[in-house]
């Protein structure tokens, strides 16, 4: 079943009935594209058992991009991962933070200043480098402000020494992927792909989306073999 098929309101009950059942601190909601309908943004955020939240994956996840949309909605996400102080790891790969705004990337990782657990924060594949430095060093200093018990991963994201002269990043060891481009060999580097929904497998896909190829092996990927003698 493709996701683009399951944008419908029973869907969206499904799946946040999944969020409100979940138990075990683990959420995850990547690839959701169904999150741009409705006011499901909003009713995703005020599911989640937030002071029991340790793993959040909101890589590509349509809900996301609905907060960053409404002041609103994203001040009341911030509020609202601000009381997860039992989070391990929070996954925004891939959730074009680029287009976010500084002052709402600011209260984000503001946010996250006071985990104890928190253990990795995934910022790859944002786009980064299509900002000016400027902009870049001005989100690199508030990303230096998180505990340095952080693994911090912003692979992907073309940061050349051009984007990282004027910040800390690279000194710090907690900071990992500088020197990882989106682009590997002329071919697209793949990232982690997640299930989306709350333990929940609603894709027939699924496992082909949650084991993708690593970089030594994906020449072995159909999609890297070399087109038919003419």
């Amino acid at each position: 079943m493709k996701y683009s098929s399951l944008i419908t309101e029973y869907t969206i009950s499904k799946v946040l009935s999944e969020v409100e059942a979940c138990k075990d601190g683990d959420i995850n909601l990547a690839n959701s594209t169904f999150g741009l309908h409705s006011n499901f943004a909003q009713q995703i955020v005020d599911a989640i058992d937030w002071a029991g939240l340790k793993d959040l994956k909101l890589n590509m996840c349509g809900a996301f991009y609905k907060l960053a949309d409404s002041p609103e909605l994203w001040s009341s996400f911030c509020k609202k991962l601000e009381m997860a102080n039992a989070l391990k790891s929070l996954d925004l790969e891939q959730c074009q933070l680029k287009k976010i705004s500084l002052p709402n990337l600011v209260m984000l990782f503001e946010a996250l200043q006071h985990k104890p657990y928190l253990q990795k924060l995934s910022l790859k594949h944002n786009y980064f480098s299509d900002l000016t430095r400027d902009d870049f060093t001005a989100i690199a200093e508030e990303i230096v402000k998180l505990p340095s018990a952080i693994k911090i991963d912003l692979g992907d994201n073309d940061l050349t020494p051009h984007y990282i002269s004027q910040t800390n990043l690279s000194i710090l060891p907690n900071i990992t992927g500088l020197d990882t481009p989106r682009f590997v060999s002329g071919q697209l580097a793949f990232g982690q792909v997640g299930l989306w929904g709350a333990h929940a497998n609603f894709s027939s896909d699924a496992e082909q989306l949650s084991n993708p190829p690593t970089h030594e092996t994906s020449v072995d990927h159909p999609s890297f073999k070399s087109p038919p003698p003419l």
